[in-house]
This record gives structure tokens, C-alpha cells and sequence, in this order.
């Protein structure tokens, strides 16, 4: 038994060492002809040498050599590689294994070996086919684990990058409008600022420097922007300071509301944008006194405030929106605004009705523009506030 195992295999090794490169010109024939996307001299070349490479390691295999086991390991270390994706098709890559099969298939047909021979070398085929496929499926499943949990980690990484990102630029852009506590609230989700357009009760400030048109004409634009950014910084400060937020800046026109998105009894925002825009005409005091306004006449700010129902929300489209309030109320603080003598504080009836008589002295009924009917007014008597 011993002499005919040793006589087949004698057999087997001289006929895949005469037709070894018959063998691999079927096999690359097989690879070839069953891949459209492998056309082309480069592609048939491409595939030779893989189909060499799987009949130098199965012949060792096939006849029983140790170094056959270790060469088939690494040529599948080698086509697992990110090196033999870019180096050769894919579909060489995954047909290098059968190809052996069929080249071998196709030489024991045409040389007309015998069936029992030939059956039994083509199962020995079978078995090395089926072992090393497999052990190239583990190996690539391996790999592509640890490429795609390496994958994950970097999303991740990156996740936690665009997050504080878009953090920092939320806070960076909410802070230009929001006390730091509602920003906080905002960006923790406690609060949210993006909400549908509703009816709310709120005080409406409007804020403008007197006679900032004529120094657009006289400064040069360096000293113009310090002095502009200046003013909306220092003002900005004490809006927020009284819970107050800003809805929007017109040139030298500070828009403010008391009462939303930070709710407040209606008292108290009265109170709290009386008090903001007494404090807010001292720190204009304190302002002329800042380098960036040295030889400039004394600045003086003109400021009216009402309330009442406006509707406040998100409003704009998918392309620009805006945490804004609009409504008759918002118009009517604007216009008292205008009317205001410069370092003055104009308020309506609708906001003095929460404070204490000695704060405020009428004003009377004003008629003011595009508003129908006139509006019972009176003026903040800011040396007595506290």
C-alpha cells in the first residue's frame, strides 16, 4: 500500500512538474474568460502571476510538502492586503484559489489520464481548494473586523469633533444675543430657541445712538467700526444683565425683548428693561470717556420701550432664519424711540402700569408715525432709580 501511495505520488509530482505552466495558462484562461472586467494585457497579466503564485503553493500542497501550507498563508496574508487591492482586481484576487482547480481540471481531461488518477487527484484539489478558501475567509473577515471597528473609531473621534464644533459655534453665535446662562440652557437642551411663531406677552426695547449717521461721514472706517463695535459690545452687557436678549442689531439700533425665551412675570419685565435702559444711558456716560471716543462730541442714545401680545418665534426660511418678535407693539416701541429727546427713556402706558409712580414722569398722549391712535407716554426719571 505503502509503495503504491509513494508511486501516486511520484505521479502527481511529475505531471505538475511537466505541465506546471500548462496548468497556469488554463488556470489564468478560466480567471479570464468568466471576469468581463478583467479584459485587456495587463489584467491577463495581472492574473497570471496570482494563479502561479496558488499552483506553486498547491503543488507543495498536493504533494505533501511542508513549505506548501506556509507559502498558501502568506499569499492570502499577502492578497488580503490593502497592497493587492491596489495592486491587482478584485476579481483576481477572489477567483486566484479555483483557478488552480480548473487549470488542473482542464490538463488531466486533455492529457487523458486516466479516471482513477484523475479522481483522485481532483479530490485531493477539492480538499486543499476548500481549506485554504476557507482559511482566506477567516483571514479577510479578521481583517475587514479590525478595519471597520478602526472605521468606527475615527466616526467616532470625528462625531465628537463636529459636536464641539458646532458648539462652539453655537455658543459663539447665541452669546452675541443671549444672556450666558439662557445660552447654556440653549446648547444643555433645558431650552430651546428655534420654536414655531406663537402670541407672547413680552417688553420690546429699542435702543439708537443719536447722530451716528453723521459720524458714518466724518470718521474713517477703522475708528467707525471700533466705535460701533464698542457701542453694541458695552450695550450688549447690560442687556444681558437685566435677563434681557437681543433680538437684532440695525446698524447703531439695538432691538432687545424682556420676557421671551427667558419667561418673566410681567412685572418684572417691566422693571428689568426700565432698569436696563437707565443703566444702558449711564454706560454711554461711561463710554465717552473711552479712548475710542476722544474728540468726539458726547454720544447720547435715544430709547423706547412698550409691550404687549407680539408674535415671537423662528421665522425666515430653510436658507436664513431668525429668533425674532413682530407685531404692533414691536413698531410702537420704535416709533417712541424716534420721538424720544436724545438721553431720554419713553415708555407707554402699557409698561409704566407696572412701576412705581415716582420712577416716572408724563409725558402725555403722543401721535406717533404709522401708528393709528395716539399713545399715552411717560418719561424714566432715572436719577431715582437705584
Amino acid at each position: 500500500m505503502s509503495s503504491e501511495l509513494d508511486q501516486f505520488e511520484q505521479f502527481l509530482h511529475d505531471l505538475l512538474e511537466q505541465h506546471e505552466d500548462e496548468i497556469v495558462e488554463s488556470g489564468t484562461d478560466w480567471v479570464v474568460e468568466t471576469a468581463l472586467d478583467l479584459r485587456g494585457a495587463r489584467p491577463r497579466q495581472e492574473s497570471r502571476r496570482l494563479v502561479a503564485s496558488v499552483v506553486e503553493f498547491n503543488r507543495e500542497l498536493l504533494t505533501e510538502v511542508a513549505t506548501g501550507r506556509d507559502k498558501r498563508d502568506a499569499f492570502i496574508e499577502f492578497v488580503t492586503s490593502y497592497r493587492a487591492s491596489l495592486e491587482f482586481n478584485i476579481s483576481t484576487l477572489m477567483r486566484g484559489f479555483l483557478s488552480f482547480r480548473k487549470g488542473l481540471q482542464r490538463v488531466l481531461e486533455e492529457h487523458e489520464i486516466d479516471s482513477e488518477h484523475r479522481l483522485a487527484i481532483l479530490e485531493r484539489a477539492d480538499e486543499i481548494y476548500f481549506d485554504s478558501i476557507f482559511a482566506m475567509a477567516d483571514t479577510y473577515v479578521t481583517k475587514m473586523r479590525k478595519v471597520i471597528e478602526e472605521r468606527q473609531r475615527q466616526i467616532r473621534v470625528r462625531d465628537l469633533q463636529v459636536a464641539r464644533l458646532e458648539r462652539r459655534l453655537a455658543e459663539s453665535l447665541l452669546k452675541r444675543f443671549l444672556a450666558p446662562s439662557v445660552v447654556d440652557d440653549i446648547i444643555s437642551g433645558r431650552r430651546s430657541i428655534d420654536q414655531e411663531p406663537r402670541s407672547t406677552y413680552c417688553t420690546v426695547m429699542f435702543a439708537d445712538l443719536v447722530g451716528f449717521t453723521h459720524l458714518t461721514q466724518t470718521l474713517d472706517t477703522k475708528r467707525l467700526t471700533e466705535l460701533l463695535n464698542q457701542y453694541l459690545a458695552t450695550m450688549s452687557e447690560v442687556v444681558f444683565f437685566h435677563r434681557g436678549t437681543i433680538d437684532k442689531f440695525i446698524g447703531d439700533t439695538i432691538m432687545a425683548l424682556f420676557g421671551t425665551p427667558v419667561e418673566m412675570e410681567r412685572k418684572e419685565q417691566a422693571l428689568q428693561a426700565a432698569r436696563c435702559a437707565v443703566d444702558m444711558q449711564r454706560a454711554l456716560v461711561e463710554l465717552d470717556e473711552n479712548p475710542v471716543t476722544r474728540g468726539l462730541p458726547p454720544l447720547s442714545m435715544r430709547i423706547g420701550i412698550d409691550a404687549g401680545n407680539v408674535l415671537v418665534g423662528t421665522m425666515g426660511s430653510s436658507y436664513r432664519s431668525d429668533f425674532t418678535a413682530i407685531g404692533m407693539y414691536v413698531n410702537r416701541a420704535s416709533r417712541l424711540q424716534t420721538v424720544c429727546p436724545p438721553g431720554e427713556v419713553y415708555l407707554s402706558s402699557d409698561v409704566a402700569q407696572y412701576l412705581p409712580s415716582s420712577m416716572l414722569e408724563p409725558v402725555g398722549s403722543l401721535q406717533l408715525d404709522g401708528i393709528i391712535g395716539s399713545v399715552l407716554s411717560y418719561r424714566v426719571v432715572s436719577g431715582t432709580w437705584m
